[in-house]
């Protein structure tokens, strides 16, 4: 995750032309970034990125296909924690025709040799130069790419250098940092404020959208890359569902220990009859329910180890269970456990002890 996750945000665009019905579309003005920047004094750092097409590159006699070639800028690194493992560590994408490639394409065009410095050329008639390696991207962004241009103009991309400037059409996807939270209610009226000021196009309205609700709350938006994107309807549906069976198992649980404890009533009395009290009767029955539902935690544990990749592989999902099981979460799975062992498992089958007066 991000370090500064909830102060960046991703620009996207409320098309409202004719024909159409207020479409959310994940690109914005190639201008509006850089001018957001300048503008608003809580805006740190903007960031572009174009293409994200397939491209030949070769080297040497070795030729190869990039699979996702986009063209950026060097703040992409500062805003994101992107890993650069080789090269420089800043200003890698500031000069004209340099290139970021991840280790794996580094690994594809060079083998074992360092690429930095190395001039690659871009479908037979373009020279890059490498001036980094960034680790290979972590499967769970929404941000894939292989290869990464620098966005400054090369001598005769005049035409280019003009795109860059255009508030005219909608075709760059743009990020901010801020010094603050991202509060779209707050932004969004500069944006469009500012759109209306650089004579953009009336019915292209840009808003803000925080990066954590990227994966989650994008299912509208058209014309994005983002390929891992799902939705929270999803999300609140498999949780009643999984609420569901948790209290149909808690339940069952309860019913199993309370029919057994029928049956241990004699167990139960000749414990009482040489001098068990009333607390290490109390105390054996917690202890019995809370071991059985800890190995079936730990044998639910070892399932989900076990079927991810499968799941992941059939539904092409990136759930990784590391991240599952990252410290936050295990808040949330001690929390669940004494709720759902200590008061249902647990404290219904002593209520049936006491009732029976077999411990009391």
């Amino acid at each position: 995750m991000h370090h500064n996750y909830s102060h960046i945000g991703r620009l996207l665009t409320i098309d409202k032309g004719e024909g159409v019905s207020s479409k959310l579309v994940g690109v914005t003005p190639p201008a509006l970034g850089n001018a957001a920047a300048a503008e608003f004094p809580e805006v740190l750092k903007s960031v572009r990125l174009s293409g994200g097409s397939k491209q030949d590159i070769s080297y040497e006699d070795k030729s190869l296909k990039c699979d996702a070639f986009y063209r950026s800028e060097s703040s992409l690194f500062e805003i994101f924690d992107f890993p650069i493992v080789a090269g420089a560590k800043t200003g890698m994408l500031d000069e004209p025709n340099s290139v970021v490639i991840t280790q794996t394409l580094a690994t594809r065009i060079f083998g074992t040799e360092n690429p930095i410095g190395k001039t690659i050329k871009l479908n037979q008639n373009t020279d890059l130069n490498v001036t980094a390696v960034a680790a290979d991207l972590p499967s769970n962004s929404h941000i894939q790419f292989d290869m990464l241009r620098s966005m400054t103009p090369a001598q005769g991309e005049d035409n280019y250098r003009q795109f860059l400037e255009s508030w005219q059409g909608i075709n760059m996807f743009t990020y901010l940092l801020l010094d603050r939270e991202v509060d779209p209610d707050d932004l969004n009226p500069k944006l469009q404020a500012l759109s209306t000021k650089n004579n953009a196009v009336e019915f292209f309205i840009p808003v803000i959208q925080p990066l954590n609700q990227v994966h989650l709350y994008s299912k509208e938006i058209l014309f994005e890359r983002n390929t891992n994107k799902s939705d929270i309807l999803n999300v609140y549906v498999l949780s009643t569902i999984a609420i569901l069976i948790l209290i149909l198992a808690a339940v069952n649980f309860m019913n199993l220990v309370t029919a057994k404890s029928t049956g241990r009533a004699k167990e139960v009395g000749m414990r009482k009859v040489i001098g068990a009290v009333r607390h290490q009767l109390v105390f054996q029955h917690l202890v019995e329910s809370i071991l059985v539902t800890l190995v079936s935690v730990i044998i639910a544990i070892a399932i989900v180890f076990l079927l991810m990749p499968l799941l992941n592989s059939n539904y092409n999902r990136f759930a990784d269970a590391n991240t599952l099981f990252s410290a936050q979460n295990l808040i949330w799975i001690a929390s669940s456990f004494l709720v759902w062992v200590f008061l249902l498992a647990c404290i219904q089958p002593l209520c049936f002890h006491r009732s029976s007066q077999l411990l009391f």
